[in-house]
């Protein structure tokens, strides 16, 4: 297994243009999004508080396992990253920074770090896109 697919980060013919890890970088947007609707929905907070609290643990645990993926994948002797994959280690490790430590997600600021994150994967990954242009 390449450290590409090991990181999910597999399509050969995309590789040298960064186009694999530009759709890591939505994906990542696309997830912390989920979080952020389910932390604005107005209805019945006290239902979905367990709901989100656990995909944002769970958002944040995966941040930290993809940056050590990556960290990992980078020391790996020989070892081949796509193009783009420092960008990538960028964003994750701000939007880590962003949301290790909150407690109460439902609040106006864990939101505002939640939308910060968001928005730090969508520059990224049009970052990213200007590069190929």
């Amino acid at each position: 297994m390449s450290v590409s697919e090991g990181l999910g980060l597999v399509n050969d013919e995309h590789e040298s243009t960064g186009e694999a890890v530009r759709q890591a970088l939505r994906g990542w947007e696309q997830r912390v999004q989920a979080v952020i609707e389910i932390a604005r929905d107005s209805d019945d907070l006290a239902a979905r508080l367990p709901v989100l609290d656990a995909l944002a643990e769970e958002l944040v645990s995966d941040l930290e396992r993809a940056m050590s993926g990556l960290d990992a994948a980078t020391h790996r002797p020989g070892a081949a990253l796509p193009n783009g994959a420092d960008t990538l280690r960028e964003a994750l490790g701000k939007a880590h920074a962003l949301l290790h430590g909150i407690a109460l997600w439902h609040r106006p600021p864990s939101v505002g770090a939640l939308r910060k994150a968001r928005d730090g994967f969508a520059v990224a990954a049009d970052r990213l896109t200007a590069r190929r242009t």
